[in-house]
């Protein structure tokens, strides 16, 4: 296996969506592979494995190192919440488990060019899809100061998001915002240097913004329980608390009868419990892990179960 990408949890991954042979299963997140090859290797020659992601560096990757498999193995270059049509496509009427490994693969981080990084000069692009018209420049030199304020607090958690947005709408007024070195300059210039821990954010909420993530995450989990057979798993990764806390609260909705406040009388909600939890809490890491990558430190799996 290459170094495009190095599989966090992998074992309890498996674990988790209990891997056998002759089942179905999904990658709505397919990276560099690390997770969707050992799934192909466990589910024999009548199992089938669908990886989709929307990254076509990804996709040529995996795609290299998919032959000699005996499993039925399928990979589209969708969104992860257009797996529904690749498994319409194939005529596929029912899964047996879906794995979402969220957020930016190592390999999109490690590639500078990308703009994910604020460690690395590049444009600001931030797109794990190429086709995606929308970009952090574009974002960033033509968004309201109202429109940038909503992204860096709702979905980078910067603390006083108002000053940080009306300092760049004031600085793209003489000159434009290109590079993520340039956006590092503009920040630092205001505030001293800022710690990686708030670059990140402000990173993540322009990634976040460009991508669609939280609403690719929102449609996926609908449908990954629409399509799950009965003693299906679902299996999420999350590493911020944007991504965790949808999880958490879609989860605990979906292992629930009624959704409706404790004062109301009788239900009004219709709601049918379709999930029952595998793991009540977030699995983490191993220390050991953490030692060998990093990247697991903040990793956190939710297991549930299709009824």
């Amino acid at each position: 296996m290459s170094n495009y990408h190095v599989p966090v949890m992998l074992q309890e991954c498996m674990d988790g969506l209990n891997m056998r042979p002759g089942a179905v299963f999904v990658d709505c997140t397919m990276g560099g592979g690390g997770h969707f090859l050992h799934m192909a290797s466990l589910v024999g020659a009548t199992g089938t494995v669908i990886g989709v992601d929307r990254d076509a560096d990804a996709i040529a990757e995996v795609t290299a190192k998919s032959s000699g498999f005996d499993a039925r193995v399928i990979i589209e270059r969708t969104p992860f919440s257009g797996f529904p049509e690749v498994l319409k496509k194939y005529e596929i009427s029912g899964i047996d488990g879906v794995l979402m490994d969220l957020g930016v693969s190592s390999h999109q981080f490690d590639e500078g060019s990308r703009g994910f990084s604020y460690r690395a000069d590049s444009h600001l692009d931030m797109r794990m899809d190429t086709r995606n018209p929308l970009t952090a420049e574009i974002i960033i030199n033509e968004y309201s100061e109202e429109q940038i304020t909503e992204i860096l607090r709702d979905y980078g958690e910067v603390q006083n998001p108002r000053r940080m947005a009306k300092l760049l709408v004031d600085t793209r007024s003489h000159k434009s915002i290109r590079t993520t070195g340039e956006l590092v300059a503009v920040l630092n210039e205001e505030y001293g240097f800022l710690k990686n821990g708030v670059l990140s954010k402000v990173f993540q909420g322009f990634r976040i913004a460009v991508n669609g993530e939280l609403d690719e995450l929102k449609s996926a989990l609908e449908s990954s329980v629409e399509w799950m057979n009965p003693g299906g798993r679902l299996v999420v990764m999350s590493y911020h608390s944007l991504e965790d806390r949808i999880v958490k609260q879609f989860i605990r909705e979906k292992t629930v009868d009624c959704i409706c406040p404790p004062h109301f009388p009788q239900c009004r909600c219709d709601t049918k419990q379709t999930l029952k939890l595998v793991s009540r809490k977030p699995i983490e890491a191993t220390a050991r892990e953490i030692e060998q990558n990093v990247r697991a430190r903040s990793a956190k799996l939710r297991v549930a179960e299709r009824l």
